[in-house]
């Protein structure tokens, strides 16, 4: 939300997200939330997406500390090919994703950056 307002204020300046944790997101709504941003930036977004470190963070979402890196990496996954384009078909240990195809599509060619924090 904070990206959108800033997208909204600006002109010129890249749009740029705190660090997502990965785990703590449906990898579809996460690439469709940047994937607008994006858009309403006119090609502006740079993505961030980390693994995490403290357990307070996936205790208030019931999420066991000990899944967060297979979590994350399918994220990454999922969200990297979303953001370039292609219809997303995924079987994982913790997501699964069928025939995901990501509307709007970002501006940027190539796709926004995805900056990983682990």
């Amino acid at each position: 939300m904070t990206a959108m307002y800033m997208a909204a204020r600006t002109n010129k300046i890249r749009i740029g997200s705190y660090i997502a944790l990965g785990a703590l997101y449906d990898p579809r709504r996460l690439a469709e939330e940047a994937a607008m941003v994006d858009v309403f930036s006119k090609g502006r977004l740079w993505f961030g997406l980390g693994l995490g470190y403290q357990q307070m963070d996936f205790d208030i979402y019931d999420i066991p500390m000990k899944r967060r890196v297979s979590m994350y990496e399918e994220v990454v996954q999922i969200v990297r090919s979303a953001l370039r384009g292609e219809r997303v078909n995924f079987t994982g240990k913790r997501f699964r994703v069928k025939d995901f195809d990501l509307r709007p599509k970002p501006l940027q060619s190539p796709p926004p950056p995805v900056y990983l924090g682990a």
